[in-house]
């Protein structure tokens, strides 16, 4: 199985970031996971991710889940905020990004796929499983 080089796991639940490492570890899908509960911090790794040529330090992830519910920015101020981001080397369209949330509510759906269409590859109900990251893999990373 194809593997990705780097996840990275958005969420500020400490219970659903323990679940979903186990079962991503358990997958084995990631060469790393890295785990940041604030977007704040999230956003900060992405800026100096896609800011510099050489970003060994700061690799850009392949795969990144987000969490719609969180304080202080919500996954859709953090969308916001990661739109504007400067790309200079053209990084920011190779990350696989997906909703991870509990919110069963339509209108988040719509408005993800409606504002961030461009950034957003799919959407996924918390919690996932050990198929869903092999089955995102599979499909995504050929």
């Amino acid at each position: 199985m194809k593997k990705v080089n780097q996840i990275l796991l958005v969420d500020d639940n400490p219970a659903d970031n323990e679940f979903h490492t186990r079962a991503i570890t358990k997958s084995g899908v990631a060469d790393k996971l890295l785990c940041i509960p604030s977007s704040r911090e999230s956003l900060e790794y992405l800026r100096k991710s896609l800011s510099v040529e050489d970003n060994a330090d700061f690799a850009t992830p392949n795969l990144l889940f987000l969490d719609l519910a969180m304080p202080g920015m919500d996954g859709f101020e953090f969308l916001d905020k990661l739109m504007a981001l400067p790309d200079p080397y053209k990084r920011k369209g190779k990350i696989k990004t997906f909703i991870l949330t509990g919110s069963l509510n339509p209108g988040d759906f719509k408005l993800a796929m409606e504002k961030y269409g461009d950034l957003i590859t799919g959407f996924r109900l918390k919690p996932l499983g050990d198929s869903v990251f092999t089955d995102i893999v599979e499909h995504y990373f050929q």
